[in-house]
């Protein structure tokens, strides 16, 4: 029976779901596979719409799949469509078959919107093959020895972050990031209090809140990796920067059995980060820490490239 290209209706999320646990089973770690993981990537995104969740199917069965993520960015002044595609994976009783190639050449050919086109994936033969390629991004790296002992500077002070704060963290996240010059995607209250909050939790990041007497001026939302802290994310108002800075590499100084400290944004921001405290650093160019990539189809414009470094940053 020839295979036919589908949008995966809701009364079939299910089988989907199934389809995908079954492929990553061999990969992936008991988090990722617990019973609704998949499920909560689209109740959680807002922006999740009808024609996201696409699958190949050989007669009733689904053999092959992708989701579609969707966000609008922002550079400067000028605001961007950038689209991503996970969750790609074919039923393990039919690797091997083309199925897979098929669904992703459809997706290229007739399916891409939006000013880039990336697929978050391991590197494989196949998304070579297809026209993407591996992005590497900076890196700075901060050996624990040089921030040790760091004091916070008063009258700062942290605490974790409640639902409550998300409308001062949205606030700040909009107004660092447009002051920085930084790429961002535009959050609504909806994202944040349900696509940033599923995430904060699902992948065991820890979220702070810096404040300045009753003043919500800083957050930072961060993760242990192996004897590494990563920070993911972090704002701050632009009148207080230097100090929350400070207080970020001060309230990280203290973690138990790190040994360095991972920060992922541009050279020149990070710059003025460890410039707060003096901190020794260096600055490497690497692949994306959680071991999946970021690729970017290189037919598309050239600054694509700076969006897609970004886009996994602040999905």
């Amino acid at each position: 029976m020839l295979p036919s290209i589908v949008t995966i209706p809701p009364n079939k999320r299910r089988e989907w779901q199934a389809l995908l646990q079954r492929t990553f089973s061999t990969r992936w770690g008991r988090d990722y596979l617990r019973r609704d993981f998949f499920l909560d990537y689209v109740t959680h995104d807002p922006h999740h719409r009808m024609g996201h969740l696409v699958g190949l199917t050989v007669g009733n069965q689904l053999v092959s799949t992708y989701q579609v993520f969707r966000r609008r960015m922002v550079i400067g002044t000028r605001s961007y469509q950038v689209e991503g595609i996970g969750n790609v994976g074919t039923d393990v009783r039919f690797q091997g078959q083309g199925y897979g190639t098929s669904l992703l050449r459809s997706y290229l050919r007739t399916r891409v919107q939006g000013d880039v086109a990336l697929v978050y994936a391991r590197e494989g033969k196949l998304y070579r093959g297809l026209g993407w390629r591996r992005l590497r991004r900076h890196m700075i790296i901060v050996q624990r020895g040089a921030i040790a002992g760091l004091a916070p500077l008063r009258p700062l002070r942290s605490r974790r972050v409640t639902p409550g704060d998300l409308p001062a963290l949205a606030r700040i996240y909009s107004r660092f990031n447009r002051t920085e010059m930084l790429p961002h995607v535009v959050r609504s209250a909806s994202y944040w209090a349900r696509w940033v909050s599923w995430k904060v939790k699902a992948y065991h990041l820890t979220a702070d809140l810096f404040l300045e007497g009753t003043r919500t001026v800083g957050y930072m939302f961060s993760r242990r990796l192996g004897r590494t802290m990563v920070i993911e994310e972090y704002g701050a108002l632009p009148s207080v920067r230097g100090r929350v800075y400070h207080a970020m590499l001060a309230h990280l100084s203290g973690a138990r059995r790190a040994t360095a400290l991972h920060v992922m944004r541009p050279a020149g921001s990070l710059e003025q980060f460890l410039d707060a405290v003096a901190a020794k650093y260096e600055t490497r160019r690497g692949f994306h820490e959680t071991g999946h990539v970021v690729i970017c189809n290189p037919s598309l414009r050239s600054w694509s490239q700076r969006l897609a470094l970004w886009h996994v940053d602040h999905f």
